[in-house]
């Protein structure tokens, strides 16, 4: 999914922090990363439903960067 514009500085440094939380839960509480990309798919469907297309877009990152392995992510110009 793509998003029609970047992520503002804002935007970006709370997304980063979601990350870092989400990486620690999976890491340190011994829960299920299943379940927790199964909810983060729901609320992307749901952000889907209303419209909201870069809501979705990110949450979509999200997903994807949970999931799947470390690798360095560099931002495009």
């Amino acid at each position: 999914m793509k998003t029609d514009r970047p992520m503002s500085e804002y935007e970006s440094a709370l997304f980063a922090a979601v990350l870092a939380l989400g990486k620690t839960i999976l890491e340190h509480s011994g829960a299920s990363e299943s379940a927790l990309l199964a909810r983060l798919s729901e609320a992307r469907a749901d952000a889907e439903a209303l419209g909201s297309k870069n809501g979705a877009a990110a949450l979509g990152h999200l997903i994807k960067f949970l999931g799947a392995p470390d690798t360095l992510r560099v931002p495009g110009n």
